[in-house]
């Protein structure tokens, strides 16, 4: 894979993909600010920026950067 940032545990586990990353460190140190699991509301904003980030803004972004960098 390529641009990953991969965590390693002590117990061998390994996660790549920021997204998950990010989840995963909230979780495990119950960050709360970092993503909001205890108000129901404001996870689910949360859920809804990234999937639009996903979905939308990193798809476009993709292609300008297939426009700029890959052809001449």
């Amino acid at each position: 894979m390529f641009l990953t940032l991969q965590v390693d545990e002590d117990d061998g586990f390994t996660l790549f993909e920021a997204r998950a990353i990010a989840k995963y460190i909230a979780a495990t140190y119950d960050a709360e600010g970092l993503y909001p699991r205890k108000d129901l509301k404001k996870a689910a904003l949360y859920e809804q920026a990234q999937s639009l980030e996903l979905s939308n803004f990193h798809t476009l972004c993709g292609l300008i950067a297939g426009e700029l960098i890959y052809k001449p």
